[in-house]
């Protein structure tokens, strides 16, 4: 159970930006601002606010899609907008498609310009 309540909190914490790698140079050689201490500690990415380079690309296939925006969603309610800023290239038609169709499920609302999880 501790595994799974791990394995949920990193992937809000990755729909944030937030990437734990364990081997920087190998997973995101791309990448500048993670940084790894000593041999089995985990190195994070910064608390500053999220630049174009670090942010996430929008996942091509929709079955990631929903899966990223309902962790970002089950972490905290936020507007269609915000959801998208998230991304690279702020996939805001991308992003309005799955949150539809999350609502259409049932399993997001819309309440303002807020959406939230529906548990």
């Amino acid at each position: 159970m501790r595994l799974v309540a791990l394995n949920k909190q990193r992937a809000v914490e990755e729909a944030q930006s937030n990437v734990r790698w364990l081997r920087p140079e190998y997973q995101a050689p791309e990448e500048t601002a993670p940084t790894q201490t000593e041999m089995g500690s985990e190195a994070t990415v910064s608390d500053t606010p999220a630049t174009e380079k670090s942010k996430a690309a929008w996942p091509k296939d929709l079955a990631s899609q929903v899966t990223q925006l309902r962790d970002m969603l089950a972490a905290s309610p936020n507007s269609a907008e915000s959801l998208a800023a998230q991304f690279k290239r702020k996939p805001v038609k991308g992003v309005n498609e799955v949150l539809s169709a999350l609502a259409a499920l049932g399993q997001a609302q819309q309440e303002g310009e807020q959406w939230r999880l529906v548990r």
